[in-house]
């Protein structure tokens, strides 16, 4: 099974790299190959000491040492399919994470995946409906504006986090069905969606019982540099380690996208409320500002993100602090350097490291873990 696992990890690969000089097809129809591998080398820090580290059972401790990490490498399948209904068209993707640098047990992994139509009435109103495992939407406001996605620097250690716990809330929805829309609006194009679980988080194979029901709506909103985004959601009965309870997000995000710079603001609102009513780390508020400014071939990025202590809790926020600069290689390849420092409140363990890089940097309270990474996208 692992050698099988391998030839066709190596021969999708192929295929992915190839697309442009062969073209694929399913059946007549054409078949997309697409993914992407990102490998960094990491020096992560815990801000703590040789034997503090030793004596934590934690593998994401760290007293100084480097890391090779592959962050959200992915592989997938998507194509269309036109049905003999004017307009009506089936649309279908599989999608799984690939990770290198992990045991041969966890290279494949299920990501965004479905089988779904879509109806186009005309050319600037178009209306979807996706069954399968996506990512929901509130996760899908900072994903998909992140200027610093999958690096040491990404949005998990704080958006999505608790002040002693890592990156616990941006998740992926699974046995939904998604409904999105595009129409014209005030000289822009809005989008809409609305996304919907009977059993969010289910046991294989088991019959969906409706009691971790999951629903979420989002809507964003574009015209020249200008977007608005905004996104809530309720988890039903979401399990966190041993507690199990009620969530409701919700992230809005307002973004500026000129020639050379790009602005944007967001900020998020989490609840998770147990069965037994207790106070959890993950009841408070955060927000986040991000810039990118192109000069020639090098884009500079910066970053600041903060996390407002949870309610009921004195000192248990904290600060992220993230710079880096990327270089576009080519077209479908890119190499950038990103340093990233969380100063933790007295009270507060937000990871350093957290969310879509593949090795995470955790550490105790009151310490101030810091990243210093350098990267290497194929994208295709």
């Amino acid at each position: 099974m692992k050698t099988t696992r391998l030839y066709f990890t190596a021969g999708v690969l192929l295929l992915g790299a190839t697309w442009q000089a062969t073209a694929l097809a399913l059946g007549d129809h054409p078949l997309n190959v697409y993914g992407s591998l990102h490998a960094s080398l990491d020096y992560l820090d815990s801000d703590i000491s040789e034997a503090e580290a030793a004596a934590s059972a934690s593998d994401k401790l760290s007293s100084g040492d480097v890391s090779l990490s592959f962050n959200s490498s992915k592989i997938g399948l998507r194509g269309e399919i036109p049905t003999d209904v004017a307009g009506l068209t089936a649309l279908y993707q599989i999608e799984q994470n690939i990770t290198p640098d992990g045991s041969s047990s966890n290279t494949w992994t299920t990501r965004n995946s479905y089988l779904g139509l879509r109806w186009q009435p005309s050319d600037q109103r178009t209306a979807e409906l996706l069954a399968g495992r996506y990512d929901s939407l509130v996760k899908g406001i900072a994903l998909d504006y992140s200027l610093l996605k999958h690096t040491v620097a990404d949005r998990g250690a704080i958006l999505g986090a608790g002040a002693n716990r890592g990156n616990a809330l941006d998740l992926r929805v699974e046995n939904m069905l998604l409904g999105r829309w595009q129409t014209p609006l005030a000289g822009g194009a809005l989008h809409l969606a609305l996304q919907y679980s009977p059993d969010a988080v289910k046991s294989s194979g088991s019959v969906d019982n409706n009691q971790r029901l999951y629903v979420g709506a989002r809507a964003d909103w574009s015209r020249a540099s200008w977007t608005l985004a905004a996104a809530t959601e309720h988890w039903q009965q979401l399990a966190l380690g041993s507690a199990s309870g009620d969530s409701d997000s919700w992230r809005i995000l307002a973004r500026y996208r000129g020639a050379q710079w790009t602005l944007q603001g967001l900020m998020e609102n989490l609840r998770y409320q147990p069965d037994d009513h207790s106070i959890t780390d993950l009841d408070r508020k955060a927000w986040a500002l991000q810039s990118a400014w192109k000069s020639g071939k090098l884009t500079w990025l910066g970053s600041i993100m903060k996390a407002a202590s949870y309610r009921h809790s004195e000192d248990t926020g904290a600060v992220m602090l993230s710079g880096g600069v990327e270089r576009k290689l080519s077209k479908s390849l890119k190499t950038y350097g990103v340093y990233t420092r969380t100063n933790n409140d007295s009270n507060a363990s937000f990871q350093g490291v957290d969310g879509t890089h593949g090795d995470e940097l955790a550490t105790l309270p009151g310490r101030s873990p810091q990243a210093l990474s350098a990267g290497l996208v194929l994208s295709f």
